[in-house]
């Protein structure tokens, strides 16, 4: 049931639970994910239990400060914190915010219909975005993608070329082996890229790059992956990953690209890294036909 809930965290006031809810809700309306709120937890136990429980499961989670004197709001924020699940702080014009929450960002919401309109404007469409992502994945297991794959790209071979990463060996690797970019190198840098080959008929195929990164928490861009071709600009696409579009930090995820392949094209598959504070780690990019699998 909630693997595509989010978690809502605020003070539980008659109003809240009417106005506030149906704000929030009315926002994510139609998109598929759905709150999901402490109190509808029916299970034993004391109630910071059940909320950890829960903000693990939950996609993300949206935190209302309005009500500086209420701890429960803070103390269920510090968790998600803790666990770096994705989250979004929501607050009403006028609330005297702590001085240490006052540089995180948020939305200040003069009334709930504005609330309405900052959620679907700056929030609904990354966590749209991020669910059709895992929605995709779940679709495919990691040994039916490397069983089928046509290409195989991964550190130790000499095909791609390595121009920011250095190889290192990772026991989480599938050959204990990754390609490995720090945050010392330039605030955009291309990683790795090539190798510049053929497939073996045209169609419909996918690409799928398998990294990890240091810190999931961050909206912004954190990688870009793309397929590309010289030859045939009709080949190329692209996608650019945010850091809470991995479900966990230092935990290896599958992405992929669709993507039509034309004969004669040579085919390019690269990986950028877009934030400068982020550490990254490429375990492979297979290429499979979509037919297959």
């Amino acid at each position: 049931m909630e693997n595509y809930h989010y978690f809502v965290a605020h003070q539980f006031t008659t109003s809240q639970k009417a106005d506030l809810r149906f704000a929030i809700e009315s926002a994510f309306e139609g998109t598929g994910l759905k709150a999901y709120y402490a109190d509808l937890d029916v299970k034993q136990g004391h109630i910071l239990d059940k909320v950890k429980d829960m903000i693990f499961r939950m996609e993300f989670g949206i935190y209302d400060i309005s009500n500086p004197k209420m701890p429960n709001v803070f103390i269920e924020y510090g968790i998600a914190v803790a666990a770096e699940k994705p989250r979004h702080l929501i607050c009403q014009k006028g609330t005297n915010i702590p001085v240490n929450l006052e540089g995180l960002g948020r939305i200040d919401y003069k009334n709930y219909n504005h609330l309405v309109e900052s959620l679907k404007s700056k929030v609904v469409p990354l966590e749209v975005e991020r669910m059709e992502l895992r929605k995709k994945m779940e679709k495919y297991t990691e040994s039916e993608v490397l069983k089928k794959a046509v290409k195989i790209y991964q550190a130790g071979s000499e095909e791609m070329v390595q121009q920011s990463v250095v190889e290192v060996a990772d026991n989480d690797a599938s050959n204990k082996k990754a390609w490995y970019g720090d945050s010392s190198f330039p605030n955009r840098v291309d990683l790795i890229y090539g190798p510049y080959e053929s497939l073996p008929f045209p169609g419909r195929y996918s690409a799928f790059f398998k990294l990890k990164i240091d810190k999931n928490s961050d909206i912004n861009e954190a990688v870009h992956i793309d397929v590309y071709s010289n030859k045939n600009p009709g080949v190329n696409s692209s996608k650019l990953i945010r850091g809470i579009h991995f479900e966990h930090p230092e935990v290896y995820q599958i992405f992929a690209i669709d993507f039509i392949y034309m004969e004669g094209t040579d085919m390019e598959y690269r990986v950028t890294k877009l934030l400068q504070e982020r550490h990254i780690w490429i375990d492979y990019i297979a290429v499979v036909e979509q037919d297959s699998i």
